[in-house]
C-alpha cells in the first residue's frame, strides 16, 4: 500500500516539528520511504508545495530531487473521472456553500483523495476530522464519503517504521 502526502504534511512537516537541516533523521527517513515508492503525491500536491518558494528554499530543492521518484505523479484517465465524481458530490452537496465548493476545486484534494482512491492507499493530511459539519469542504469528509483511508503524519510515523 502506498500513503498520499497533502501538501499541508510536507510543508508543516518542514516549517514545525522537522525543518531541513535541523531534523535530519526524519528527512533522510522519507528519503527512504519517498525512494521505495511507498510515499507518493500527485502532480497537483507537488505544485502547492513548491508554489512561491524561492529557489534556494531547501523544501523546494527537497521536492525537485524527489520528483521523479513519486512526489509528482501525473494523473490518469482513471484519476481523472474520480475526480469527477468528487466534484460532483462536493458540488451536489447542500452542506457546502458555493464558494467553499469553488475554494475546494481550485486545490489539490480532489486530486489527492483520487489517487489514494484509485491506487487503493491512504491519504495522509493533517486535517482535522472533528467538525463534520463545517461547511468548509475537508479531506477527511470528503475521504470518509468515499471510502477512503486516512492518516495524519503522526499516525504514519507510528504505521511505517521509522528510525528517528
Amino acid at each position: 500500500m502506498r500513503y498520499w502526502l497533502d501538501a499541508d504534511v510536507i510543508i508543516n512537516a518542514h516549517n514545525t516539528h522537522y525543518p531541513i537541516g535541523i531534523a535530519n533523521k526524519f528527512w533522510l527517513w522519507m528519503d527512504r520511504v519517498v525512494a521505495e515508492g511507498v510515499i507518493v503525491s500527485p502532480k497537483r500536491v507537488f505544485d502547492e508545495v513548491i508554489k512561491n518558494r524561492k529557489a534556494d528554499d531547501s523544501l523546494l530543492i527537497w521536492m525537485h530531487r524527489h520528483k521523479l521518484d513519486g512526489l509528482c505523479i501525473k494523473p490518469t484517465p482513471e484519476v481523472d473521472g474520480i475526480v469527477t465524481e468528487i466534484g460532483d458530490w462536493v458540488f451536489s452537496n447542500p452542506q457546502y456553500p458555493n464558494h467553499q465548493r469553488l475554494e475546494f476545486s481550485k486545490g489539490a484534494d480532489a486530486w489527492l483523495i483520487a489517487a489514494a482512491e484509485h491506487d487503493k492507499g491512504t491519504v495522509v493530511t493533517n486535517e482535522s476530522d472533528k467538525f463534520p459539519n463545517s461547511q468548509r469542504v475537508r479531506i477527511p469528509d470528503v475521504c470518509h464519503h468515499f471510502g477512503v483511508r486516512r492518516l495524519t503524519m503522526d499516525q504514519l510515523i507510528r504505521e511505517i517504521p521509522a528510525d528517528f
